[in-house]
């Protein structure tokens, strides 16, 4: 009898050491990047292939946020990469997240290296976890892309035009040999009407190149703005059109 009840306090024990063995976790529940995120399948085989016999292969399950009482376990390799996580806290001296899931709000414990694990050699250093986006942000960036682009285009329509006059009146430039070296226009070859336009789609072309810029300014979401979405063609296009209207509103200020 003595025995049974020795090794029913033993387990007791041990059972209450697991659950109590995440309690000197210090979290931070502000100041940490928010992030919303899914396990990338592959990327998770890729962990599991080349850490066996980590501990890391699961997250600890624990009761609440406060992420005092460990209640469970999951293996990485059980999460369907269709499930969806929030980070709730961080811990920056154990390197640890805390993660709720959206379909039923459990909560995990990630350690940092598994949450940005990345294999160089299959997936040129995809990490395991990929930021997730709701459909409904993904359809509204679209929009405002669609949108910019529009302003994009209809501006570099405008600086068109203003180069179609310039090209009316190109000079040749030569050096001392009598070598053209370059083209330039010279605005005073314009006549009178053709100053007038070139003026007025000068004035046209601030307005778009302000439009341009406040559009890149405006918030998406709580986290991007429409710099974060744009590609290197459009910031070509930009460019552009900045320097453009710089080059020909000294131009037509002259008038």
């Amino acid at each position: 009898m003595t025995k049974n009840l020795l090794f029913i306090a033993f387990i007791f024990t041990l059972t209450c050491q697991s659950q109590t063995s995440t309690d000197k976790i210090k979290w931070n529940y502000t100041d940490y990047t928010p992030k919303t995120f899914t396990f990338n399948k592959a990327i998770v085989n890729y962990f599991v292939e080349e850490n066996k016999d980590s501990p890391r292969l699961s997250m600890d399950i624990v009761s609440d946020s406060t992420a005092s009482t460990k209640v469970g376990s999951i293996k990485l390799s059980e999460i369907l990469p269709t499930e969806v996580f929030d980070v709730s806290a961080y811990s920056y001296s154990d390197k640890l997240y805390l993660i709720k899931s959206n379909k039923d709000e459990k909560i995990y414990m990630l350690h940092e290296d598994v949450m940005y694990y990345q294999n160089w050699s299959k997936s040129n250093g995809t990490t395991l976890t990929k930021e997730y986006t709701k459909p409904q942000t993904l359809a509204k960036e679209k929009l405002i892309l669609e949108n910019y682009r529009l302003k994009l285009k209809n501006a570099l329509s405008t600086v068109s035009k203003i180069e179609a006059i310039n090209n009316k009146h190109l000079v040749n430039m030569v050096n001392s040999f009598g070598v053209i070296v370059e083209q330039k226009y010279d605005p005073a070859k314009f006549t009178k009407e053709e100053k007038v336009i070139y003026k007025q789609l000068v004035q046209k072309l601030k307005i778009q190149h302000e439009e341009i810029k406040t559009e890149l300014e405006k918030k998406i979401d709580s986290k991007k703005t429409l710099t974060e979405l744009i590609s290197i063609p459009d910031i070509n296009k930009q460019l552009q059109i900045e320097h453009a209207y710089n080059d020909y509103s000294y131009t037509a200020s002259n008038w």
